[in-house]
């Protein structure tokens, strides 16, 4: 192999591992962005609300993975995800939301059959309200 071949293979393997370090490098970035945008909360505004005619429940992630359900929003199914919150107490809890409005406070709901104090603690942690 003569000097100008070798300078070459040099060349090829300096950019190659350059490359390689630059890939690297963008890429632990991403992945770094992505875990960030998961684990930030995702803000609803009531401007969604006046967009769709048949507004979504509002899922909203926190830093501990677990998922706020916005009960101003949320369909039966998704209420029933909340912990002893079954079909019938979800359409209770659906019934007084489109009787007196958006709820203001958790504590709204003890104004339902079958929504207790020791259920409302259970829930509290796992609902949101945006008004």
């Amino acid at each position: 192999m003569n000097n100008k071949e070798k300078v070459v293979l040099y060349f090829l393997i300096v950019s190659l591992l350059l490359g390689s370090g630059v890939s690297f490098y963008k890429r632990q970035k991403a992945e770094k962005n992505l875990a960030k945008i998961g684990t930030e909360t995702i803000v609803i505004t009531d401007t969604l609300s006046k967009i769709s005619p048949k507004p979504e429940a509002r899922k909203l992630k926190k830093e501990d993975s677990n998922i706020l359900i916005d009960i101003n929003y949320a369909t039966a199914k998704e209420l029933e995800d909340l912990p002893g919150i079954g079909p019938v107490l979800a359409q209770r809890i659906i019934g007084e939301r489109e009787r007196i409005g958006k709820f203001s406070a958790p504590e709204d709901l003890l104004k339902i059959s079958g929504i207790g104090k020791k259920k409302l603690e259970k829930i509290k942690n796992k609902i949101i309200i945006k008004k």
